[in-house]
């Protein structure tokens, strides 16, 4: 896996109202004068969507966003689970060690006799190296609170797993 980001799709028998309640009873929230201990997450809840960052429990996902599609007790939710906040700062991130690896290969045909006594290229190799066992690091860490994240929501929110094709196209586009 080197993408820190999945999809995720559910079926609950829930409501969007109880899903929205389950959500926020796991959510901190800024000014609420009830007692908020034990939260496992910060962010946002609506019966249309929600936004969550992981406080609390090492072993989910570090951002969770989600889609809450139906009605009734036939619900569908779109989870995303991210390893980083935003899929443009992990390009961000691959783009400029692409970049740094074209460099440094550049340098290799043009000087490769020289290539350990050029700073550019030596500054070039360890940027590259860095961002790969960071890159390697937050891929990895995201692959182990897949698996948990998933059975989390899906006991949280009494779902069960189903494939994306799964969802009533009306729901998902309603014009």
């Amino acid at each position: 896996m080197l993408f820190p980001f999945k999809n995720v799709y559910l079926q609950s028998s829930l409501s969007r109202q109880q899903i929205c309640q389950e959500l926020s009873s796991k959510t901190f929230v800024i000014g609420s004068k009830q007692k908020q201990e034990n939260r496992t997450f910060y962010g946002e809840v609506s019966t249309i969507d929600f936004t969550l960052q992981n406080i609390n429990d090492t072993n989910l996902s570090a951002f969770i966003e989600g889609k809450i599609y139906g009605h009734d007790n036939e619900t569908y939710i779109h989870l995303v689970l991210k390893g980083l906040k935003y899929r443009r700062a992990y390009l961000l991130l691959l783009l400029i060690w692409l970049l740094g690896l074209f460099y440094l290969t550049f340098q290799l045909i043009v000087a490769y006799k020289y290539i350990f006594m050029l700073f550019p290229a030596l500054g070039s190799l360890l940027i590259c190296t860095i961002l790969v066992i960071l890159l390697w690091l937050k891929t990895r860490k995201f692959a182990k609170t897949v698996e948990p994240s998933m059975q989390y929501f899906i006991q949280l929110l009494q779902a069960q797993v189903i494939k994306h094709t799964e969802i009533p196209a009306v729901l998902v586009n309603p014009n």
